[in-house]
């Protein structure tokens, strides 16, 4: 928004500047932009809510989908200390981390591994659509695990990395990080 008054040509043409209270043109427009106080995300928020009408019309075409909002606040949920005793005190857990992460399951409780699924798992849109147009949803879940169970161990995308080692934490197990990425080599290249 504020562009156009510091591009020269529209400023020569007399189309955009910045003007004082008397308005007045400002010389140097660089020098009031830098003098000019930011306001963080919180002031503007009360800014917008003190000025903005109030109205409770929604466009009929924004995604305002309630189920859709609360299952994405059931994912988002990170606090697990409360939920889950400290049972897995001063176990070692041991996360392979190659092109997934690998992490065994034998003597994680089952609530630990549903919370640990729930790191790579989103709520899936194409079933709110559905559900909102009234039409079957059978063939396609609430949520896609971007993950994989099997028998001994659990695989999850590598960017999860920090959620699962602070869940583990949390629940008392001290976590080691076996890293088993393979090495790329250097090329030596001359531009």
């Amino acid at each position: 928004m504020i562009a156009l008054p510091l591009q020269k040509n529209p400023r020569e043409n007399g189309n955009s500047c910045f003007i004082d209270e008397s308005f007045e043109v400002i010389a140097d427009q660089w020098a009031h932009l830098s003098s000019v106080r930011r306001l963080c995300k919180y002031e503007v928020d009360l800014l917008l809510k003190e000025y903005l009408p109030k109205s409770n019309f929604k466009r009929p075409d924004a995604f305002e989908d309630v189920a859709w909002l609360t299952d994405n606040e059931i994912l988002d949920k990170t606090s697990v200390a409360q939920e889950y005793d400290r049972s897995l005190e001063d176990k070692d857990v041991e996360i392979t981390f190659g092109p997934m992460l690998s992490i065994p399951v034998e003597g994680l409780p089952t609530k630990v591994i549903a919370r640990l699924k729930k790191t790579s798992s989103f709520a899936n849109p194409e079933f709110y659509k559905l559900q909102r147009m009234r039409m079957q949803t059978y063939p396609n879940p609430r949520f896609i695990f971007s993950g994989e169970m099997r028998p001994d161990h659990l695989l999850l995308p590598r960017g999860v990395l920090d959620k699962v080692t602070k869940i583990l934490q949390e629940v008392g197990a001290s976590v080691v990080i076996r890293d088993e990425r393979i090495a790329k080599k250097e090329s030596e290249s001359r531009f």
